[in-house]
């Protein structure tokens, strides 16, 4: 799998440029979808260690799950897809406490 392969359907922008996984010194680009947890674990860690990019990685590939309804896979972000499904329930929720919050004024 290539890197374009490995970001397709992620909203290109400037971040691409500095994300780790496309620099050739991480991980095997098939290793950010590997279901061995071990594997799924040394990617994680690299990106939250080496990739400047992780951040906007992170929130293009939750938008591109929510609005496109794209299953989730694979390492983005540093967060596995049970990790981005787990972020984005507690985004949700925290967003409807905050709506009950302001109504409740």
């Amino acid at each position: 799998m290539s890197i374009a392969e490995l970001l397709d359907g992620i909203r290109p922008g400037p971040w691409t440029v500095k994300a780790a996984c496309g620099s050739g010194s991480g991980p095997d680009v098939d290793d950010f979808h590997a279901r061995a947890q071990a594997v799924q674990h040394a990617v994680s860690r690299f990106c939250f260690t080496y990739c400047s990019a992780r951040t906007e990685c992170l929130e293009s590939a939750i938008q591109r799950e929510a609005l496109h309804g794209v299953q989730r896979h694979g390492i983005y972000g540093g967060l596995t897809a049970t990790g981005r499904h787990d972020l984005a329930v507690r985004r949700r929720k925290a967003a409807r406490e905050a709506e009950g919050a302001g109504s409740a004024s």
